[in-house]
């Protein structure tokens, strides 16, 4: 049985019809507006930038000529010693190894990590006779490559040499991005050397900034620019309570931007299902 409206009633009923229509539209694009709204709120009003606990470092090793230093010497010193230092108590040639294990930190730091800045290294002195008592330099390297310890030996353990600086390290780290310098000079054991990493930047800082926000695993090498230097620090693993190697820094974090997505399709989708409600509500005063 077909039911006879009359003529106002069904131009109502379309004028609802195209409206719930116009209505549906409103809120896809509420929706969308929601999520740029979220996505800049995240990026702007929403980051933070704080320092985050010191870093000690998980692992540490002398390199020398004829590989990692064990013992306890390997276990307590962390050392860099020019090509000159062939023979004597100082030891063998070298270069250090510390790695930074960011899992546990990870967690802490409220939301994705956007950058990394004042980054500091400090090495604690634990110094014997043959420790240089006149300033010489040292550099910092950061490198990609997280090869086993157990592998590596000093360049100098190879013709072609004498081998000091960045010629110093292994080859299977290559390549390396040089971040900072210092002066050692022999003090006391138990003093702190601070030295500035304000070279990070590029690949490197891009690295960090992937390290820290994925709980891996980032490493530093420490060479002696010289060849008569002799740089002797804390290992990791130092039975005397000295620290090992400690990064400090600051970082800039946003939160998860899927939280905030979220906030802002509901805030938008809120809005939109109200103001549709009120379209329905007009055209049912028009019946």
């Amino acid at each position: 049985m077909n039911l006879l409206l009359p003529r106002g009633t069904r131009s109502a009923l379309q004028l609802g019809k195209q409206e719930s229509t116009v209505g549906r539209a409103t809120v896809v694009k509420c929706l969308l507006a929601g999520s740029l709204w979220a996505a800049l709120l995240t990026q702007t009003v929403f980051a933070t930038t704080f320092q985050p606990p010191s870093q000690q470092a998980s692992a540490s090793a002398t390199i020398q000529t004829t590989g990692p230093r064990g013992g306890s010497g390997g276990a307590n010193s962390f050392n860099l010693l020019g090509s000159s230092n062939t023979s004597g108590g100082a030891g063998l040639p070298s270069f250090g190894v510390t790695d930074f294990n960011f899992s546990a930190l990870q967690p802490t730091l409220g939301g994705t990590v956007t950058n990394v800045s004042n980054i500091s290294l400090q090495l604690t002195q634990f110094n014997n006779s043959f420790s240089s008592q006149s300033p010489t330099s040292i550099s910092v390297y950061f490198t990609a490559n997280n090869a086993a310890t157990s592998g590596l030996k000093d360049a100098n353990s190879q013709s072609g040499g004498p081998y000091d600086g960045s010629a110093s390290v292994d080859s299977t780290l290559n390549p390396l991005s040089f971040v900072g310098s210092y002066n050692f000079s022999a003090i006391s054991s138990g003093t702190l050397d601070t030295i500035s990493l304000s070279s990070f930047s590029g690949n490197a800082l891009s690295s960090f900034v992937s390290d820290l926000n994925s709980g891996s695993t980032m490493r530093l090498l420490l060479t002696a620019d010289n060849s008569a230097a002799v740089a002797t620090y804390a290992a990791s693993g130092n039975s005397n309570s000295y620290a090992g190697p400690t990064l400090t820094f600051t970082v800039t974090t946003v939160p998860e931007p899927a939280a905030f997505v979220l906030a802002g399709l509901s805030l938008l989708g809120l809005v939109a299902t109200k103001k549709l409600h009120h379209k329905s509500l007009r055209c049912c005063f028009r019946l």
